[in-house]
């Protein structure tokens, strides 16, 4: 139930404000030049770290049977994006009050850029273990559209100028709710774990409603 009202608020809220963001970047920045510097290849090397680390992981939960044994993707995947949506989470809200840029829709801003290549980094690794799990794609590839989106937007904040300021609080404060819903994956996806650490799974799951609830306050962002 939690997984199903998380899920549908994620796509009820994510999916429109990412078609309308990418579109309004595709809009409003044609006129923009790229930023010197600004390369993708960073994201790319990152995105590179965390497959690799998935597919070791995958590997030593192979070797160690039981539960994670059974499925070492899904066992794999948990650890990696935990790491990520920490660091996109902590980073984020630490850095969203900072001192904006004179232009903040065209200034720099040095984490800005940071989180825009750390989530491309993320969502291309996302997009990549699919291709070894398919249940990682969510039902009907979902979770396919919604990365693909958000590679095409992070995408274009790297390579251009535009958003820098913005995208600390939108790529990084909402993670935090992304925290308890990795551990709500895991245990819905291998259920033996859900049956064996039934008090942990209720807690995420009741830390994730209010989490949920709490970013659809009017009074959140003041």
């Amino acid at each position: 139930l939690s997984l199903s009202l998380s899920l549908s608020l994620s796509l009820s809220l994510s999916l429109p404000l990412l078609s309308l963001s990418l579109s309004l970047s595709l809009s409003l920045s044609l006129s923009t030049p790229p930023m010197r510097g600004a390369s993708i290849v960073p994201a790319l090397q990152w995105s590179g770290g965390l497959l690799a680390i998935h597919l070791v992981l995958s590997r030593a939960a192979q070797r160690a049977g039981g539960d994670v044994g059974a499925d070492p993707h899904l066992a794999a995947h948990f650890p990696v994006a935990l790491f990520s949506f920490l660091t996109l989470a902590v980073v984020g809200t630490m850095k969203w009050l900072s001192e904006a840029p004179d232009d903040r829709l065209h200034g720099y801003s040095e984490d800005g850029l940071f989180i825009a290549r750390f989530m491309l980094a993320f969502q291309l690794y996302e997009l990549l273990v699919t291709l070894f799990e398919r249940r990682l794609a969510g039902p009907g590839g979902i979770m396919v559209l919604h990365h693909t989106l958000v590679v095409l937007l992070s995408g274009w904040v790297v390579t251009h100028q535009y958003m820098h300021y913005y995208c600390i609080f939108f790529f990084g404060v909402p993670e935090i709710s992304s925290v308890p819903l990795a551990f709500v994956d895991l245990f819905k996806q291998i259920p033996t774990l859900r049956a064996r650490f039934p008090t942990v799974n209720e807690v995420n799951s009741l830390r994730l409603l209010c989490l949920q609830c709490s970013t659809l306050s009017p009074n959140f962002l003041h």
